[in-house]
Parts: C-alpha cells; sequence; structure tokens
C-alpha cells in the first residue's frame, strides 16, 4: 500500500506539472503570432519563442534586439510578458529537470520557493498554490519511502507502535491501516478529499479508544483476597483512628486495611466530638467502609459493585475473566459485576504480549481502553472525549486542477487547449507548514 501510494503521487504531481508546462508552451505560440503581427520576421518571433520556452532570458532579449523591427513600438507590450515567461520557464525548468531525476522535496525547497515568489509577484495565485501543493506531496512520498514497511496495523494481531506516532490520512490510501516500522509512520484513508497529517497513538489511526489516564495497577494475585476489608473511601478527604482487637490504627483517605479470616475483629473508634465509642466485632467476609451518617463517622458493611464499560469505538467484545468465571462486554455497553469481596479482573492485551490482571479494591465505574503503549487496558471513572487525533493536526485540502488553472490567469499560461480532468479536491509536520 504505501509503495502503490508513492507511484500515486509521482503521477499526480506529472499530470498537474505536465499541465501547467504545456500551457506555458501554447501561450508563447500566442505571443509569437502577436510578434508576426507587428511585424517581427517569423523566423525572429520562433526563435524568441524559443529561448523563452528554454527559460532563458539572456538570448530572449538579445533576440528581441536583433529581430525588432523600427516600427515594431506595439510590441514592446509583449517583451515584458515574454521576459517574465522565459523566468517562470527558468525556474520550472531547473526544477522538472530535479524531479526527473528522483531529487527530495528538501533538497527542491528552494526551487518551489522561487516559483512561489514569482506567481505572488503576477498575482498568479493558481501556480503558487500548485506549487504548494507538488511539494507537500512530494514531501509525503519521502516521509512513505524513507521508512520501512512493518505490517497491516490491527489490534490483537500484532505489537502495535507505542507512544505517539505521525498519521498520515491520505485519500488516495486503499485498504487497511499501514505501519511503515523504521521512522513510527501510519498509513490509513481519508474518508474525504483531504489529507490530513497529526501525531497521535496507534490506538487513535484505528479510532479506537485510548486514555493517557493513569490504569488500574497489574496485580500478581492469582484468585482474589478473602477476608474482611476495611475502607477510608477518598470522598471522606480525612484520616481516621481506630483499634483492631486493642491496637491502634490510622488509615488515610483512599486505603483499605485487609484482615485475615479466621479471627475474630473488635474494631472501635470515636463517632466525633461528645459521642461515646462505638464498637462492633468483624465476622463475615467483605468489604466494611467508614461512613459519615447522621452526623457521626460509622461502619457499614457494603456489597462490592464494580461498572466495566466498553467504549462504543472499541468496536468488539471485550472478553475477560471475573473471579475465574468467563464474562464479556459489548462495544459501547457496560456491564454490573456485585460481590462481597474485591474483584479479580483478567484479560487480554490485545497486542500478543498475553494477559493482565487488575484487582478492583474499590466500587464504582471502570473502562477498558487503549494505553499509551497502544495496550488494551483498564481505568477506573469514566473515559474522557480525548483529543488525541487532533493534537498538532493539519488538514491539507487537495484544490481541483481546474481551480489552479482559473488561479494562474493568462499572463504566463493558456489552458484553453488542455483537456479536462477531474477535480481533485524537522518531522513531517513541520515540513508540511513551511511549504505552505
Amino acid at each position: 500500500m504505501a509503495q502503490q501510494l508513492a507511484l500515486r503521487v509521482n503521477s499526480e504531481v506529472k499530470r498537474v506539472l505536465n499541465d501547467f508546462d504545456r500551457a506555458s508552451t501554447r501561450r508563447v505560440a500566442a505571443l509569437k503570432n502577436e510578434l508576426i503581427a507587428a511585424g517581427f520576421p517569423a523566423d525572429g518571433a520562433v526563435a524568441i519563442g524559443n529561448a523563452a520556452i528554454n527559460g532563458d532570458p539572456t538570448k530572449m532579449k538579445a533576440l528581441f534586439i536583433e529581430h525588432r523591427p523600427g516600427s515594431a513600438s506595439v510590441s514592446r507590450s509583449v517583451d515584458g510578458t515574454y521576459l517574465k515567461i522565459a523566468t517562470f520557464r527558468k525556474s520550472f525548468a531547473d526544477l522538472l529537470a530535479m524531479i526527473e531525476a528522483g531529487n527530495p522535496a528538501s533538497v527542491m525547497a528552494a526551487n518551489f520557493q522561487a516559483i512561489k515568489d514569482q506567481a505572488t509577484n503576477l498575482g498568479a495565485s493558481g501556480l503558487a498554490d500548485a506549487m504548494t501543493l507538488t511539494q507537500r506531496d512530494l514531501l509525503i512520498r519521502d516521509t512513505v519511502n524513507s521508512v520501512v514497511i512493518s505490517s497491516v496495523l490491527n489490534v490483537g494481531q500484532q505489537s502495535l507502535p507505542t507512544g505517539r506516532v505521525t498519521i498520515i490520512r491520505h485519500p488516495w490510501v486503499d485498504g487497511q491501516a499501514t505501519y511503515l516500522g523504521i521512522g513510527g509512520l501510519i498509513l490509513t484513508r481519508s474518508n474525504d478529499d483531504r489529507i490530513v497529517v497529526f501525531k497521535a497513538t496507534a490506538g487513535a489511526a484505528l479510532g479506537l479508544p485510548t486514555s493517557d489516564d493513569t490504569p488500574v495497577p497489574d496485580s500478581q494475585l492469582t484468585s482474589a483476597p478473602a477476608g474482611i476489608i476495611i475502607s477510608n473511601p477518598a470522598t471522606n478527604q480525612t484520616s481516621l483512628s481506630y483499634t483492631l482487637n486493642n491496637r491502634q490504627y490510622t488509615i488515610a483517605p483512599n486505603h483499605t486495611q485487609q484482615l485475615t479470616v479466621g479471627t475474630t475483629w473488635q474494631i472501635g473508634f470515636s463517632p466525633g466530638p461528645n459521642a461515646a465509642n462505638k464498637r462492633y466485632s468483624l465476622n463475615a467476609e467483605g468489604p466494611y467502609a467508614s461512613v459519615v451518617k447522621n452526623g457521626e463517622w460509622d461502619l457499614q458493611a457494603q456489597e462490592f459493585s464494580i461498572r466495566l464499560h466498553n467504549p462504543a469505538n472499541s468496536n468488539s467484545n471485550l472478553n475477560y475473566l471475573v473471579d475465574g468465571t468467563a464474562a464479556a462486554v459489548g462495544a459501547g455497553s457496560t456491564v454490573e459485576h456485585k460481590s462481597r469481596a474485591p474483584l479479580l479482573i483478567r484479560f487480554d492485551r490485545g497486542n500478543g504480549s498475553g494477559t493482565t490482571t487488575k484487582l478492583l479494591k474499590q466500587r464504582g465505574k471502570y473502562y477498558f481502553s487503549l494505553n499509551q503503549a497502544s495496550q488494551w487496558d483498564l481505568f477506573q471513572g469514566e473515559p474522557e472525549s480525548s483529543n488525541d487525533a487532533n493534537a498538532g493536526q493539519l488538514t491539507i485540502m487537495r484544490p481541483s486542477l481546474a481551480s489552479l488553472r482559473q488561479g494562474a490567469g493568462t499572463m504566463l499560461f493558456d489552458f484553453t487547449g488542455n483537456e479536462v480532468t477531474p477535480s481533485g479536491g524537522v518531522g513531517l509536520l513541520d515540513a508540511l507548514k513551511a511549504a505552505q
């Protein structure tokens, strides 16, 4: 696919440049007839035209002096146009020769800029746009050619590139997204005539959910821990002191204490100022949370409930084990699990590196997503809308050849005889922006 894109770019570049080349040559032919009508000898008019087409303004000036009849003052309205065409043709011929020789766009930057400067001075915006379009196409071709094809990009079949890579969405890319290894470049198809270049993760290239939040830590446990769990939820925002079998403890917010089974645990604590201490015997396994009831601290047995969400853009069911039992959650769906103890979740990373295990010690919402290493992971909370795919994004509109012709004007070109063509519509990002 990468090779096909490079070949298509070369073909499109030649199509645009050849179109401008023919229009420029035709304009010279029209001016030649004006010279003859003004009294220039035919062979002199032909020689002047050839000098202009060959991009030799010095020779063209000499030929004007040599062949200009004394009575041909009307031709002076033409010789200025000839000079502009010859100057353009010189820069244009140099550029065409370098492109034909296979030079990279970076080497030809000065050549493109010279023509764009001339086009700006002449008000020929279509010519400047054609040079910008060609330069950008060649920059993309060079970037594609500079890397080595790895394989089709597909979560679950290969190890995805980690971190941010350059992603090109291009209307000329067919089929699946392709990862080009060395240089970290991903090619994927654009849904319209625009070219979009941006920095993002591989998951973003595939349109998959990607999170830069901190995932739930991996666990080495093979089964969920049994016993009694005392927790101080993060929402309490304060540390709490208590005794367990007459030993003093303090627990910070968002922390838990695991107690072994087979022992009766006596817990005591102060519910607040001017209130008698409370004492409980903890016999039943499961979680107990510190809560505020009627303005006083208390300890409450809790049912352990979690909600696992699979974002809609994962585009597939996610299979996992919950305490050793197979379960699945569909794309865009949420599944709830309840227990009297923390839940152990096990699932496949999706990149050939095997499975991972997460111990969910807190109730609430969790969601599956790719992490920044392009591996499936589990995160607490709810997924946020990601701007990952828009980071540093550059959108390149592909103007039609008809609009380029119209903007180029009639001073240097005559497009009337050219065939009608259908409308087309540092790092690579920096290079493309510099080519504007």
